[in-house]
C-alpha cells in the first residue's frame, strides 16, 4: 500500500505480492485535517502532523507495515505513477521524423544509460516529477 496527496484527497495504492497495482482508493481528507489545512495550509498540515491523517487511513485500510516492491504503474487521471523514461525519450521514439539524427542519436544514448543504470521516472502531478535510479535514490528532479 502507498498512499499520496491529490488534493482534497488521499489516494491509496494497493499492490499485490508481485508488486502489481491492483486497486486504488480514493479517501476523503478528514474534517479535523482540512480544518487544519484551513489554518495553516496543506503543505504545513502535512509536514507538521501527518501523523493523524496518515494513522487515521492505516487503521481504515488495516495497513500492516512492510517493505514492498512495485512495477511500473500510471494514473492518467492523476498524473501520478512509474514510467521508463522522461517524456521526451519517449516522443522522439514514437515520433522519430520530428527529431533530428542528434537528437534521436542523444535520445538512445540516454537510454541505454537509464537502462544501464536501472533508472525510471517518478510522476508526483503535471508539473513534477523525480529520476530515481535503480537504489531508490533521486538523481534529477
Amino acid at each position: 500500500m502507498f498512499f499520496f496527496i491529490h488534493f482534497p484527497e488521499i489516494i491509496g495504492l494497493f499492490f499485490d505480492d508481485s508488486g502489481n497495482l491492483q486497486n486504488v482508493r480514493q479517501m476523503a481528507i478528514s474534517r479535523e485535517t482540512l480544518k487544519i489545512i484551513d489554518q495553516i495550509g496543506i503543505g504545513n498540515t502535512f509536514s507538521e502532523y501527518p501523523e493523524q491523517e496518515i494513522a487515521r487511513l492505516m487503521q481504515k485500510t488495516e495497513f500492516v507495515p512492510a517493505q514492498i516492491s512495485i512495477k511500473k504503474f500510471f494514473l492518467p487521471d492523476k498524473c501520478f505513477g512509474i514510467k521508463d523514461y522522461p517524456d521526451h525519450c519517449q516522443d522522439v521514439r514514437l515520433h522519430p521524423q520530428a527529431f533530428s539524427n542528434e537528437e534521436k542519436e542523444h535520445v538512445n544514448e540516454q537510454i541505454q544509460r537509464w537502462n544501464k543504470e536501472g533508472q525510471f521516472v517518478l510522476w508526483l502531478n503535471e508539473q513534477n516529477n523525480l529520476w530515481i535510479d535503480k537504489t531508490g535514490l533521486v538523481v534529477a528532479s
